[in-house]
């Protein structure tokens, strides 16, 4: 299966951005850095890419 990203957060502790990933009914955070975006490209993809790069 592949991971959904079903939203975000700001991490608990320093800056960044966390993404809500649900992988077999399970939710998991993930540093948004972390994340590699496969085509086709999810709707709001440029905002992640300007957000993760202006870092």
């Amino acid at each position: 299966m592949i991971p959904v990203v079903v939203g975000s957060e700001q991490p608990k502790v320093g800056r960044g951005l966390d993404l809500i990933v649900e992988l077999n009914r399970q939710k998991h955070r993930i540093e948004a850095r972390s994340v590699e975006l496969l085509p086709p490209l999810p709707q709001g993809a440029e905002v992640l890419a300007a957000y993760v790069t202006s870092g």
